[in-house]
């Protein structure tokens, strides 16, 4: 006779309900800000991005995820929580891009960034991807490598020196 032991009880499932969530135009406000923590979050050391005359971090093609059929923005959802964001670019019939990608700092170090990359490949399935990682930024450099390394989506790694910011004159 086997008898369970206490401990058997106290087992917790932790698996994660990691979800894509498309970013409705109400949710724009909310989205902005935490691209702002993105873009921000280094304090310059590694991104250096230029700043509007209100202070924010300039990023000129944030409308044109609602308006572009080939560019949509995702939350990423942990449980129901928004843990990030990832925003898709379709470059090509079957090339698409990730043009920024981010997990807030409190939800990192959870299998939720490599989850949610699933997530997108499964989604999106039978495509390559294109995926720009500036080397300087260690944590996301050793995050890409090990997506690209482990994943059975076609994935190109760009790997940049310095963040290019190519804004248009007007945006």
């Amino acid at each position: 006779m086997t008898h369970k032991s206490d401990f058997d009880s106290l087992i917790i499932n932790v698996k994660k309900q990691i979800q894509l969530r498309p970013v409705e135009v109400s949710e724009k406000t909310d989205f902005w800000n935490m691209l702002q923590e993105d873009l921000g979050e280094d304090g310059g050391r590694v991104f250096a991005a230029p700043k509007d005359s209100d202070g924010s971090y300039a990023y000129p093609y944030f409308d044109r995820y609602w308006q572009e059929p080939g560019r949509m923005p995702f939350y990423i959802t942990d449980d129901g929580r928004v843990a990030g964001f990832v925003l898709i670019r379709k470059l090509g019939d079957d090339l698409y891009s990730i043009a920024e990608f981010y997990i807030r700092p409190e939800m990192r170090r959870n299998s939720i960034g490599k989850s949610a990359m699933n997530k997108v490949f499964e989604a999106f399935p039978e495509r390559s991807w294109l995926i720009s990682v500036i080397r300087q930024n260690e944590r996301a450099y050793h995050f890409w490598l090990h997506v690209a390394e482990h994943s059975s989506a076609p994935i190109e790694l760009e790997i940049i020196e310095k963040r290019r910011f190519r804004w248009p004159e007007h945006h």
